[in-house]
């Protein structure tokens, strides 16, 4: 297999611009937890479900509006990416010192390698063959995505010869091993695999407006530091699946999860 080597993709670097990324990642889940987006479905979600959306010029417009949408939304409810709340402190409440304000987190866009070409295809040359190409009218709104992505401040990487699901779960298991929260925005089942349990047992499934879980505020959150761990959101629902949830969806654990879809 060859190494992967992850780039950041981002307007700066296509167009030959140095970058702030260093692809070296270093955690510390006691700073901001870590979300990972796997950006390259989610365009397609995006692109499915808005109207033909065109720019003054005749150029598509639709997918990269969904897009921001999402992002918008990510900002706005950034609550419920984060690992916990202070105690007594309600959510969306305006922190009183600097000691007691909640970070955002961590934002990376990662994408499907941009030449289609990916190790899988050299073992198997068959693999998602029957799949549709991608739509005329979605490919330049990719470069549309990347650029609103760049205008949002956000991280965006690729790695040649792998798919963003390959990246992310480098980066994800990199960052766990670093004491870092990681959250994946996927609706990907195959994703679900990298879901991990904290030491401490505990568990987080749910929804945001969940008031049966956590510290019953709405947040769905555990009042005290949770345990590093990797968590999975569905972007369009905000549906959490931790440990538990991955068992009680597909009846094993997500380290068994690969064998069952395999079947």
């Amino acid at each position: 297999m060859d190494e992967l080597r992850i780039n950041d993709v981002g307007p700066s670097s296509r167009n030959g611009k140095s970058s702030n990324n260093n692809s070296n990642f270093n955690y510390n889940n006691s700073i901001e937890p870590l979300v990972l987006i796997d950006a390259s479905a989610y365009i397609f979600r995006a692109y499915y479900s808005m109207p033909p959306i065109h720019r003054f010029d005749g150029e598509p417009t639709g997918a990269t509006l969904g897009f921001c949408n999402m992002l918008n939304r990510l900002v706005l409810k950034s609550s419920y990416l984060q690992p916990h709340q202070e105690q007594g402190k309600a959510q969306g409440a305006i922190a009183e010192t600097e000691a007691e304000a909640v970070l955002p987190p961590r934002v990376v866009l990662v994408f499907d390698s941009k030449d289609g070409i990916n190790f899988r295809k050299k073992i198997y040359p068959e693999y998602k063959a029957n799949r549709k190409p991608c739509p005329i009218d979605l490919i330049p709104q990719f470069d549309f995505v990347k650029d609103a992505a760049d205008a949002y401040g956000i991280l965006q990487l690729e790695a040649a010869g792998y798919e963003a699901d390959d990246v992310i779960a480098t980066i994800a298991t990199k960052a766990l091993e670093e004491g870092c929260f990681v959250n994946i925005l996927s609706g990907d089942k195959d994703l679900m695999q990298l879901v991990t349990r904290g030491e401490g047992g505990e568990d987080r499934s749910c929804n945001e407006n969940d008031n049966n879980h956590g510290n019953h505020d709405g947040s769905g959150y555990d009042q005290q530091q949770p345990q590093p761990r990797i968590e999975l959101i569905d972007p369009m629902n905000t549906v959490r699946v931790g440990y538990d949830g991955v068992i009680e969806k597909w009846g094993v654990e997500p380290e068994k999860l690969g064998d069952v879809l395999a079947l």
